[in-house]
């Protein structure tokens, strides 16, 4: 009985958690586009990816009747549309848009495979929805030079709610909760790890033995007009 009512308390209490950080880890980009104005070393891509990603976990939390994360993706939905609207007016990179459209019929696809076959395939792939979230961040973060856009509030956020997501699927044996969880943290630390770097000057390659040197040149005036002649060494 007492194990009972400990593992049903733990399970509230992460699901609580999952529903306050499903709103707190959007809103921190969020108001960094809205007040900064820049989206440098944002993906457009992967920010709708997460709006995506929001709406498959609200279908599949309908589907096994899980309250809290039907709570939790519900209202993290609408706070990741408006960062999707925000990140698009601030012109954040547009670079492999195709990934949204692709995301949606992995989803799709998955889910109508289950539906026929039976099996369980959707839940591993809503698990590792995030990664469609941060796989695209973590590219564009450290293939960018200027990365004051990401906004780090939204990180750490982030890996915090994946640990949340990591406890609730523990204490409730919900495995996508699981995956989600362990994929989050793990993202979330590459691009908190990019910005620790900061802002990465562009290097200037030195000179090489093998580099053509640039041969100096002067002009001399003659009859039929400049000639150009050529400094020795």
């Amino acid at each position: 009985m007492l194990e009972w009512v400990v593992s049903s308390l733990a399970v509230h209490a992460f699901g609580v958690g999952t529903v306050v950080l499903a709103v707190a880890v959007s809103v921190p980009q969020y108001l960094h586009l809205r007040r900064g104005g820049t989206a440098a070393g944002v993906s457009l891509p992967a920010v709708l990816n997460s709006a995506i990603s929001f709406f498959a976990w609200t279908a599949y939390a309908l589907y096994i009747t899980d309250g809290w994360l039907i709570a939790s993706s519900a209202v993290g939905l609408p706070f990741a549309a408006i960062t999707v609207y925000a990140a698009w007016k601030a012109g954040a990179a547009r670079e492999r848009m195709w990934l949204p459209a692709v995301w949606s019929g992995v989803l799709l696809g998955t889910g109508m495979l289950d539906l026929i076959t039976g099996r369980h395939a959707a839940e591993l792939v809503v698990g590792a929805s995030i990664g469609w979230f941060v796989i695209p961040a973590i590219v564009k973060a450290w293939t960018s030079r200027d990365v004051s856009g990401i906004a780090a509030g939204s990180w750490w956020v982030q890996a915090l709610e994946g640990g949340l997501f990591l406890g609730y699927g523990l204490a409730g044996d919900v495995y996508a909760s699981v995956v989600y969880g362990v994929v989050a943290m793990a993202g979330s630390g590459a691009v908190l790890g990019r910005l620790a770097l900061g802002y990465r000057p562009l290097r200037v390659p030195r000179h090489r033995a093998d580099t053509p040197r640039i041969v100096p040149q002067r002009h001399v005036r003659s009859r039929t007009g400049p000639v150009r002649l050529t400094a020795p060494g």
